[in-house]
């Protein structure tokens, strides 16, 4: 894959994780690991 391709598409993917995990019902223990 191109690194020009590549980049946003990792940038885009980290920034909805947060907001899918503030979304879930995780306990809050798993949200301090993954931050």
């Amino acid at each position: 894959m191109n690194p020009r391709t590549a980049i946003p598409i990792a940038i885009v993917s980290v920034s909805f994780a947060s907001i899918f995990i503030k979304w879930s019902d995780a306990p809050s223990l798993v949200i301090a690991f993954y931050r």
